[in-house]
């Protein structure tokens, strides 16, 4: 058996700053809150605010924009030839992927669970096959290739074949993924690389019966009171400042007191799924993470969220038409809410409820502001880390993944094998020394929303949809002193904030972010959007 270390990647999807009991939740998340002791978390970690690029930049090692992904794949051949389509991508095939690295080095790889790194065509499942995981590096594949599926009947790939028929009563996917990746390192021989990517906490959010009532009554108190709750919790977990302020609720995000009472009821029955959605996926890495415990390997475990809370649902919830552009009344929410969470449901929670798992900080998921990029992120291993339960405050980011975890096993790399160039830096020595840094620098662009952070300074601006981009406004936050976010001092540092901008289009030329892209017809029309608010007031 190879003393070298298995590694464990745990890609978790839409799930917020605050979803995790660790990280300040009230859901009750015990075995990721038992890693963490054993690890440190990072409460500076940052993605790309969607998962597309997220997991392209956390699985090379680079800029997304650099290597063919800005957004969501191309679905479609046609969609590659239309110039509105500009939002989506496609993986660039001479790009070396981590499996792939890791191969090299003699690791057996398998990836289990969302993939949604190759684009496909609801009626051509084979459309851009070349970058489905066997392609790319992965010795085994089972999971499935878009951004979501069904947690009950989902569509499933094993290899590059589809697996039929019915599932098992009792069946739920994240239990199913779980155990395929508890067999992945069972399998003798060399030393293992485990990618496993949930459906959770993205929408569906569907979980076993036995689990649903589990958090009945907890959230009638409403967003606001969670948040604060929440907040109070980072403090005292020292996951946060103690001068933090919670930043004030966003714009089209109604205060809980405005709701009448079956708004009310409905708001909270979707918070209530959803955290049982969490604890349900915390109970099944905790299969995982036993197992690891019992065989007795070094095992590197690393855990994160790909993107903030998602906010797609809009002001109410969807309830049973995912993605299809309808909104369910709300009476007949109401009427149907035992069957929340069940089969006959697809549902995503109230945008504001995304508001809450951002706590502390504004909005959510696909903007260029700390509620969508800022996401948990722990990493175990037993034995290597001087300050167990540590919170490392040092700003790192996705493309710092793939090279720290390559520098761990590189010193047993046969001596034929090169390392490939990375954007990102490893992470290892901010492992044992907590002053140390790795990062001062980082650019974003996601749909023409801009930020770069340079050391304790951000600057960030939100596109506004048919306006030049010229024109849009462009937010200061002093990290140093607001760690939420919740003040823009740009008009009192106007010198600074031009340096600031400068270097976003330095960054963004050398990294080929540029030219900016209008966003199309499409993603105009999302409910990201719906708050009455142009986007550029944040």
């Amino acid at each position: 058996m190879s003393d070298r270390p298995d590694i464990v990647l745990v890609v978790l999807d839409d799930l917020g700053f605050s979803d995790l009991g660790c990280f300040g939740a009230e859901i009750r998340t015990p075995n990721l809150d038992c890693l963490a002791a054993q690890g440190v978390r990072f409460n500076r970690f940052e993605t790309r605010a969607i998962c597309t690029p997220s997991r392209a930049a956390l699985l090379s090692g680079r800029n997304p924009h650099e290597i063919g992904i800005t957004d969501l794949p191309a679905m479609s051949g046609a969609d590659l030839l239309d110039p509105d389509a500009s939002f989506r991508g496609r993986l660039s095939a001479d790009v070396e992927l981590l499996p792939e690295t890791l191969r090299a080095r003699g690791y057996r790889t398998s990836a289990i669970g969302k993939w949604h790194l190759a684009g496909h065509d609801a009626d051509d499942v084979e459309y851009d096959r070349e970058n489905w995981p066997t392609r790319r590096g992965f010795d085994s594949f089972y999971g499935f290739l878009g951004g979501h599926t069904d947690q009950f009947s989902p569509a499933l790939i094993r290899q590059e074949s589809p697996v039929d028929g019915p599932r098992p009563d009792g069946y739920h996917l994240t239990e199913d993924l779980v155990q395929h990746a508890i067999a992945a390192l069972d399998r003798s021989g060399t030393p293992a690389f485990v990618y496993l990517a949930t459906g959770a906490a993205h929408s569906p959010h569907q979980v076993p019966e036995s689990f649903r009532d589990l958090y009945r009554g907890d959230y009638d108190v409403g967003w606001d009171v969670i948040r604060e709750r929440r907040l109070r919790r980072q403090i005292e977990l020292g996951i946060v400042p103690p001068a933090t302020e919670l930043a004030r609720r966003n714009p089209g995000d109604p205060a809980w007191v405005t709701l009448d009472s079956r708004e009310r009821r409905v708001a909270a029955r979707f918070q209530e799924i959803y955290a049982a959605f969490v604890d349900h996926t915390d109970a099944q890495l905790g299969r995982l993470f036993r197992h690891i415990t019992e065989r007795g390997r070094d095992t590197i475990v690393v855990v994160l969220s790909d993107n903030g809370p998602a906010p797609e649902a809009g002001r109410t919830g969807n309830f049973r038409r995912l993605y299809r552009g309808e909104d369910t009344p709300l009476a007949e929410i109401d009427e149907h809410l035992d069957e929340m969470g069940g089969p006959t449901t697809t549902p995503m929670y109230p945008r504001a409820w995304a508001m809450a798992g951002a706590t502390p900080f504004r909005r959510y998921k696909l903007w260029p502001l700390a509620g969508g990029m800022r996401t948990p992120l722990i990493i175990s291993r037993p034995n290597h880390v001087n300050d167990p339960g540590a919170v490392r405050t040092q700003f790192v980011e996705l493309i710092d993944l793939a090279p720290t975890i390559v520098s761990w096993i590189d010193e047993s790399a046969p001596p034929h094998v090169s390392t490939p160039d990375y954007d990102g830096a490893a992470l290892s020595p901010i492992l044992v020394d907590p002053e140390t840094s790795t990062r001062e620098i980082q650019y974003f662009e996601l749909r023409s929303n801009r930020a770069i952070v340079k050391g304790d300074w951000k600057a960030a601006a939100v596109h506004v949809p048919g306006t030049d981009f010229a024109d849009d406004r462009w937010m200061l936050f002093d990290l140093a002193a607001d760690f939420s976010e919740a003040h823009d001092v740009a008009s009192t540092r106007p010198e600074l904030l031009a340096e600031l901008i400068s270097l976003w289009e330095t960054e963004a030329t050398r990294y080929s972010a540029m030219p900016l892209r209008e966003m199309t017809p499409l993603l105009r029309s999302l409910k990201y959007f719906d708050d009455g608010h142009p986007p550029q007031h944040p």
